[in-house]
């Protein structure tokens, strides 16, 4: 009849992602429908409004299916407590999450209402509260992509309260237990920065190297970290020069010899030792063959840096 084929033709402008002709498509069908599907095309034209950016609608929709009875009113249920939280009222949405929780025990959805839970959480600057949300999910969903994502935040979490230990913990049980995820690889980025920074990197590679099928580091990615963590060491604080000097000892014929030189040698400039920075760029090593440095008026040293990066020969003018 008329009304289950406007259904049908919602159900195709849906599956194509034409959400807002599916909306008025399933809107048109669902009085003539029976109570069973015209309760299903209330809550998909209410998937509609929240793919195209409507929340409040979206809201109204999932209440008006969940009171039709529809048979999915545990997801029902989930998307009106994330509609809250796309409408800025987090507390409200946290309240529905813990009824949710309370009022579907088996739902399949469980997990992903943990997992907003403890989103909510951190938006909301709850950052304990939500750590202890991580860690009942990976207990009672160890199995889940929620647990993997779940972990991965908790991680993140963890860090930036400080709680450094913890959050390591976390970023390596991502990448034992799911080593070929995208959280794995975004755990490994973070601690690939942390043992850099730590001057620990020997140790993380070995960690990586015992777990099978896992993010690798091979040479080219340790010099990099090596020079990027004495880098941003300068960054924090000027006079923090020990580790570029440990990259150049390090690396002697480095990729980023160049830049590391240059470094170093305005470190001595900035404390006016210009024996000390000359000494740095004055050097015959074929390596840096089209490096540049210039030294004028009584010993006033300036590194020109573009041709410090992209050359490599010391040449000293003297004025």
């Amino acid at each position: 009849n008329y009304a289950q084929a406007l259904y049908k033709t919602a159900y195709a402008q849906y599956m194509l992602h034409d959400f807002r002709s599916a909306q008025s498509t399933f809107a048109k069908a669902a009085p003539k429908l029976s109570a069973t599907l015209a309760a299903d095309a209330v809550l998909r034209a209410a998937d509609c409004s929240y793919y195209i950016g409507r929340p409040s609608e979206a809201l109204k929709g999932y209440a008006n299916a969940i009171k039709k009875g529809c048979k999915t009113a545990d997801y029902a249920a989930l998307q009106h407590a994330n509609m809250q939280g796309m409408l800025g009222k987090n507390s409200q949405k946290i309240s529905e999450l813990n009824k949710f929780i309370s009022d579907y025990p088996e739902s399949k959805w469980l997990p992903e209402a943990m997992l907003e839970k403890a989103q909510t959480y951190v938006e909301m600057g709850r950052s304990g509260d939500a750590v202890e949300v991580y860690r009942d999910l990976m207990a009672q969903y160890p199995m889940t992509t929620e647990a993997r994502e779940g972990t991965l935040q908790m991680a993140i979490t963890l860090s930036n309260m400080g709680r450094s230990t913890e959050a390591e913990d976390a970023y390596r049980e991502v990448i034992r237990r799911w080593p070929t995820s995208e959280q794995a690889s975004s755990a490994n980025d973070d601690l690939r920065r942390i043992y850099a920074g730590r001057g620990e990197l020997q140790e993380y590679r070995k960690f990586l190297a015992s777990i099978p099928n896992s993010p690798q580091l091979n040479d080219d990615d340790m010099e990099q970290l090596t020079f990027e963590a004495a880098e941003s060491d300068l960054t924090d604080n000027a006079d923090n020069i020990v580790k570029m000097q440990q990259y150049v000892e390090q690396y002697p014929s480095g990729k980023y010899l160049a830049s590391a030189l240059y470094y170093i040698a305005s470190y001595h400039r900035a404390h006016e030792q210009y024996a000390e920075a000359l000494s740095v760029v004055a050097t015959d090593d074929p390596e840096l063959d089209n490096t540049v440095a210039e030294v004028i008026e009584d010993g006033f040293f300036d590194i020109q840096r573009n041709a410090i990066i992209s050359h490599a020969k010391v040449t000293v003018f003297k004025v």
